[in-house]
């Protein structure tokens, strides 16, 4: 059963104090994107949980990158992702994509890096070509293997070299989707 999660009180699944930034993470029918900060003002909240949200993939490997924007607020940010680095009970299984029309589940959650207080918690339907691809590019990742953390660390740093900004990397999506939120939860 998935744990409740409520505004105002401490995330169960992301203990405190967390690392200031964003990550993204596999939950098994879905994504989640975590932003956490220090004293987020309520308009930059307000802004991650109402404001129109801009997704897009980018297959520069060792990494799945995550690019993501929210309305005029938030420019474009990149984030990396590579199964290997999961535990073996929560590495995804894509290959479940057999309909054209199934889709995961998104969560952004906008938490106080500090405490992990839930500040914000946005749902989303993740568009049929956006699940599809990430499954596609979840899988190619898979079959690829793992050379390890220096490695995995070295061609990271070697894409941030070669893409330095996210509008660089922008041009080298494979794909992308636009969501508009109905309210802030």
């Amino acid at each position: 059963m998935d744990p409740i999660i409520k505004v105002g009180e401490p995330h169960p699944l992301f203990p405190a104090p967390l690392q200031p930034g964003a990550f993204w993470r596999w939950w098994g029918p879905g994504v989640d994107l975590v932003i956490a900060g220090h004293n987020s003002p309520q308009h930059v909240v307000d802004a991650f949980c109402a404001d129109e949200l801009l997704f897009a993939l980018a297959d520069e490997p060792p990494a799945i990158w995550l690019l993501f924007a929210f309305g005029a607020l938030i420019p474009w940010h990149t984030i990396p992702f590579n199964i290997h680095r999961l535990p073996q009970r929560r590495r995804p299984d894509p290959v479940f994509f057999t309909k054209p029309g199934e889709v995961f589940r998104g969560y952004v959650h906008v938490l106080e890096a500090g405490t992990a207080v839930v500040r914000g918690i946005r749902v989303l339907t993740l568009t049929p070509e956006f699940s599809r691809k990430l499954a596609e590019l979840i899988e190619a990742q898979h079959a690829a293997g793992w050379k390890g953390m220096q490695e995995y660390e070295r061609g990271l740093a070697e894409v941030r070299q070669r893409l330095p900004t996210a509008e660089a990397m922008l041009g080298r999506a494979v794909c992308g989707m636009r969501s508009v939120s109905k309210g802030r939860r």
